[in-house]
């Protein structure tokens, strides 16, 4: 199963049909039953119509082919897609991958489109580096040249050219049909740059078929917009104030100060037992002594006589 040449561009809201081709090997003779999914697959992304079925046997003369039909709308994504279409047959599984390019106008076979995104690595500071991250991608069937790119704003103006004494061959990027390239580019905010959301406008001057000088063909600059929000400073590391020490130690004073008081509380708290007599020293319970009568052996709080014999308590 083949899809031949694999690789195939669309306008935008337009369908195209590409032929599947299969060649029964080994006498193969069956039904062939077709699915498909395309990558990236979003709401807007590009749909597929297969048969159901494919009947692929050597008495069909010629090779059997039959039509895979790509819609898209107006809202369809510029960019590339991958579809895959897999067909089985019992326990036979094959697949055949083609890349499908959306264009903006129709792209003639001596021609190209080229497709720009970029976006901002890293949150941007006054006096500090961002760096541009661009994409370019080649819809078309002649390779493409990246020459310069400019980035224009209201606290600056950037160019990227890959050398201040580059005189020829001076290439950002070369990118090949049905191909991307990526080029990072990175920008100095002035330091006195007040915080806010500027625009940017970026320009990008690219040729086709580079470094081919019999053939090589300016293209018209490509402009987009875009924008970048710029902060006053990024936040450092935290730093204490002078009297955090001070505070510090203040604070192991206190907590032992309050710990020698719980102790000493504790510490009046605690009962004794000495000879017989009990006592609780420093508490709010009344001291308790007692005595034991010598004759009758009674015990008695203290006083002079005996309340149970009269005799003297000793």
């Amino acid at each position: 199963m083949q899809i031949p040449p694999n690789q195939f561009l669309v306008k935008s809201g337009t369908s195209a049909n590409i032929s599947i081709y299969f060649t029964p090997l080994n006498g193969f003779s069956g039904n062939v039953t077709l699915s498909g999914t395309v990558s990236p697959n979003g709401s807007s992304s590009p749909t597929i119509s297969l048969p159901p079925i494919a009947m692929v046997n050597w008495t069909i003369s010629g090779i059997p082919h039959y039509f895979m039909i790509v819609n898209t709308t107006i809202a369809t994504p510029l960019g590339f897609y991958t579809v895959t279409v897999y067909g089985v047959s019992g326990s036979i599984t094959h697949t055949a991958k083609v890349t499908l390019g959306i264009t903006s106008v129709f792209v003639p076979s001596n021609g190209s489109e080229m497709l720009y995104k970029a976006n901002f690595t890293n949150v941007a500071y006054a006096g500090h580096s961002t760096v541009l991250n661009n994409t370019f991608e080649d819809l078309g069937y002649l390779s493409i040249g990246i020459s310069s790119l400019t980035i224009a704003t209201a606290f600056g103006t950037f160019q990227d050219s890959n050398g201040t004494y580059c005189t020829q061959n001076c290439w950002l990027a070369i990118v090949s049909p049905f191909a991307e390239k990526t080029a990072s580019f990175t920008i100095l905010i002035p330091a006195n740059t007040s915080p806010g959301n500027y625009s940017v406008t970026m320009t990008i001057s690219w040729v086709l078929q580079p470094a081919n000088f019999l053939y090589q063909t300016a293209a018209p600059d490509l402009v987009t917009q875009g924008s970048i929000i710029v902060y006053s400073s990024p936040p450092g590391p935290y730093k204490a104030p002078w009297w955090t020490p001070f505070a510090i130690l203040g604070g192991v004073a206190a907590a032992a100060l309050l710990l020698t008081m719980l102790l000493l509380w504790n510490e009046k708290r605690r009962k004794v037992t000495l000879q017989g007599q009990t006592a609780t020293i420093g508490g709010a319970e009344p001291v308790s002594i007692t005595k034991t009568c010598p004759i009758c052996g009674a015990t008695a709080p203290e006083a002079k006589f005996c309340r149970k014999c009269g005799n003297e308590l000793a």
